[in-house]
C-alpha cells in the first residue's frame, strides 16, 4: 500500500517507492508480543477446562466463550490507537499504524477465532501432550499439591 502510489491521495502521504527497513522489524516485534498475548488468553481457559473435565470439544468451546470477549475488545483497542496513527503527517507512522492495525484485525478474527479452535479439534488429544521427562519437573498447577500428573 505504501511503495506503490495507488493509495497516496486515500492516506495523504507521498510514495517514495520503498519501505524503510525497519518498519517491518519493529511489526514484527510488536505484533509477536501482541499476538503472544492472545495465544496466552484463550489457551490457558482450554487448557483450565480440559483439566477439569478432559473433554476436548468441551474445552475448545469454553476457551473460546471465556477469552473470545477479552480477545476481541483487546484487539479492538489496539486497531483504533494504531489506527489513529493513519492519520498523523508521517509516512512511517503510518505505515506502522497501517500495518499493525490490519494484522491484529485478522490475527484476531480469523487465527484466534477460526483457525486455531479448527486445528485444535483436528489435533484432539495430542494437543495436551507433553513428554514424560517435563512432565515430571513441572508442578501441577490443578491440583495445588505440587505432585505433577501425567496428561
Amino acid at each position: 500500500m505504501f511503495q506503490g502510489s495507488r493509495y497516496e491521495s486515500a492516506l495523504g502521504f507521498t510514495a517514495n517507492g520503498a519501505i524503510d527497513a525497519i518498519i517491518p522489524v519493529i511489526m514484527l516485534c510488536i505484533l509477536f508480543g501482541i499476538t503472544m498475548d492472545y495465544a496466552v488468553f484463550s489457551l490457558t481457559r482450554m487448557h483450565e477446562s480440559w483439566l477439569r473435565d478432559r473433554d476436548r470439544r468441551h474445552s475448545i468451546a469454553d476457551g473460546l466463550i471465556y477469552s473470545g470477549r477479552i480477545i476481541l475488545s483487546a484487539a479492538l483497542l489496539v486497531i483504533v490507537v494504531t489506527g489513529a496513527f493513519v492519520f498523523t503527517g508521517i509516512s512511517e507512522t503510518k505505515m506502522l499504524g497501517m500495518g499493525i492495525a490490519l494484522a491484529v484485525a485478522l490475527d484476531a478474527v480469523l487465527i484466534r477465532m477460526a483457525l486455531l479452535p479448527a486445528v485444535m479439534r483436528l489435533l484432539g488429544r495430542a494437543n495436551w501432550w507433553i513428554p514424560h521427562w517435563l512432565d515430571a519437573i513441572l508442578p501441577d498447577s490443578s491440583n495445588g499439591s505440587g505432585r505433577v500428573r501425567a496428561l
